[in-house]
Parts: structure tokens; sequence; C-alpha cells
């Protein structure tokens, strides 16, 4: 359905490369897409409070930039209007530091991505992952 509000941020740290993933989802989302309506802010803009977002997407890069990444994904929440499962988190940092992400209790209900999204699906089946059943025996288990 398009007309959705979609949010993408850039935590606030210094850097010279531009946010591929979020460029990527802006595609997706945007006039040659979906036709929603796409936003972008680097750190942050408390302009964005006064609307309301149906999906937010937040890059990761550094992980050295724990503290400016959690600032970031905070601010999505709050722009989220405390709704959680509307913010997504994907890129370097969250992939090679997944579990210490989702362990902080009080990003319960954010959707982090590891990993690339090598399938549309993927966001959607990363929360079904735990309850998968085993392959079956002699196979590698992939689609």
């Amino acid at each position: 359905m398009p007309n959705k509000n979609i949010l993408l941020i850039e935590p606030a740290y210094k850097n010279k490369y531009p946010p591929l993933g979020l460029m990527k989802i802006a595609q997706y989302h945007g006039p040659q897409g979906k036709r929603d309506r796409v936003k972008f802010i680097k750190g942050l803009d408390k302009t964005v409070l006064d609307t309301c977002w149906d999906r937010i997407y937040v890059t990761t890069l550094f992980s050295f930039e724990w503290k400016k990444i959690s600032e970031a994904i905070d601010f999505a929440i709050l722009a989220a209007g405390g709704q959680s499962n509307n913010v997504f988190v994907g890129g370097i940092a969250a992939s090679l530091m997944h579990d210490s992400f989702v362990q902080e209790k009080r990003w319960a209900g954010v959707r982090f991505i590891k990993g690339l999204l090598s399938h549309p699906t993927r966001v959607r089946s990363e929360r079904l992952r735990r309850t998968r059943r085993p392959a079956p025996a002699g196979t590698d288990g992939s689609p």
C-alpha cells in the first residue's frame, strides 16, 4: 500500500561513506518503488517527531560508535511513538554485534537485521528463525 511515512536515520557519527543500505531502502520505498513518503535524517532531528511514521530504518556502520548508534535507536523509538516494532536496525555494526543489540532490554521489539537481505521476506523471517524446525538429515537446510 503506497503513501506510508518512512523515516531513514543515520547516526550522528562522522564518516565519508554514504549510507548505501538506507539509499537502497529509499529507492525501494520512494517514487520509483512503492511511492511512499521517505525522509532521511542524520542524527537527532526533532522536526520529525511531529509525524506518525509507519516504518523507521536505522543504519549502523562503526561498532566503536555504540553510543551514537544507541542514541539513534532510542530516538527512532521516540519518533515511532514508542512502537518499537516499527523500527528496523541493520548495517555492519548491527550484524557484527547482533547479540549485544538484541540483549538490550530497552530495545525490546526493535527488529535487528543480521547480514544481508538476500530476499524480501528476510525482515519477516528474522523473527521466525528461532522457531524453525531442524533441517532433514542429509540436507544443508537451504531453500
